[in-house]
């Protein structure tokens, strides 16, 4: 699943430099079985951000398997 979403060209036009993104998964364990989250990292540019080490800016491309209502609320 390729992110295609407008906030990385969005750091291009701000003057900010990006890697390549990355497209990454992992298995995690629900009550009800296991699923699979996906996600997209960028990371900029360290002289785009200096005195901050790694930035790291990440997308969660399955948020419904974690944000679930009945877990949202407190």
């Amino acid at each position: 699943m390729r992110c295609e979403c407008g906030p990385r060209d969005s750091l291009t036009t701000a003057g900010l430099h990006r890697e390549e993104v990355r497209e990454l998964s992992r298995d995690f364990e629900l009550v009800d079985g296991w699923v699979q989250l996906q996600f997209s990292l960028c990371f900029l540019a360290k002289d785009d951000a200096p005195g901050l080490g790694l930035v790291v800016l990440c997308q969660h491309r399955t948020p419904e398997l974690l944000r679930r209502p009945v877990w949202l609320s407190h």
